[in-house]
């Protein structure tokens, strides 16, 4: 168990534990309501944490924890009972575990990419939660997603976006810091074209990347959403996003959410942005946004519309 003894704080340090070194992959690491900064990649069997304890990830390229257990792992049996800051560089990984239950909420684990046509079968997959059956409910990235293959699927119109038209997404989605990379979405006369197709008030969406992202959709167009209603925290993205026309005038293009009329918090974008329609509403972070709350955004990619 964690004690702190060694007065630094860092998982790394073996005066921490009453183990008399830090926890290997076939042991627990029970953390209790302790403070522990975590400097680069460590393992576990698994990990537990109670009321007041945080996790701090503080690598500047990489730091993570693995969790090497094929049951549930618990973090948290309360709202607000384990608190876990990201830095630029954290992650949970959980490789096998079917369940992440934390701070009192049960999360299916996904891990896979999965296939074409997953969206119909509902599988545990990330092409899967576009199902209409698992659009309310809650999900962690175990992993980061190579979605490379996307290019390929549906004869080049990539992933279904998870959520649209009458069928919006409502549940949350939390990444632990992971990203899904090198996604295609080609829907150029669809509109609320990305990752997430549509968010209702009430979803959340924190802790996730997009990186490589290639986005091209009608109207509402996001790497991450292209129309969001919900929370968005903690999310980045990397790529090309492009909007193709407008159905109401507005075409509403954005690096990371097309459209927002939600909140947003420590979101931010390096993604090439474009609008092929003349007086739409075009954004290197977000396309358009009205009503929304933003904090702690930026963008840095270039933003191009066109008369």
């Amino acid at each position: 168990a964690w004690t702190g003894g060694a007065g630094d704080g860092l998982w790394t340090t073996a005066g921490n534990w009453d183990l008399g070194h830090a926890p290997t992959v076939v042991e627990t690491a029970a953390l209790g309501g302790g403070a522990v900064s975590v400097p680069s990649i460590v393992l576990a069997g698994d990990v537990t944490a109670s009321t007041g304890a945080a996790l701090t990830f503080t690598g500047k390229s990489v730091s993570s924890v693995n969790i090497g257990t094929s049951a549930a792992v618990t973090l948290g049996a309360a709202a607000n009972d384990v608190a876990i800051n990201y830095g630029t560089s954290g992650k949970i990984n959980l490789p096998s575990a079917p369940t992440l239950n934390l701070n009192g909420t049960a999360y299916t684990v996904i891990t896979k990419l999965g296939a074409a046509g997953d969206e119909t079968a509902g599988a545990n997959t990330l092409q899967g939660l576009a199902n209409s059956g698992k659009l309310a409910g809650t999900y962690v990235l175990g992993a980061d997603i190579n979605a490379a293959a996307t290019s390929g699927w549906n004869s080049g119109a990539g992933i279904a976006p998870i959520g649209g038209g009458s069928d919006q997404f409502t549940g949350a989605v939390d990444g632990l810091g992971h990203a899904v990379n090198y996604l295609t979405v080609n829907l150029p006369s669809e509109l609320n074209v990305g990752l997430f197709g549509t968010q209702s008030i009430g979803s959340v969406t924190r802790n996730i990347g997009l990186t490589s992202a290639a986005v091209t959709g009608g109207q509402g167009v996001g790497a991450l959403a292209g129309y969001s209603q919900g929370t968005v925290a903690g999310a980045w993205a990397t790529g090309a996003v492009n909007g193709v026309t407008s159905y109401d005038g507005s075409s509403h293009v954005g690096g990371l959410i097309g459209r927002l009329d939600g909140a947003a918090t420590e979101i931010h974008a390096d993604v090439v942005v474009t609008s092929e329609f003349g007086s739409g509403l075009v954004g290197g972070l977000i396309g358009g946004c009205n009503p929304c709350t933003l904090s702690a955004t930026y963008a840095t990619g270039a933003v191009t519309g066109y008369e």
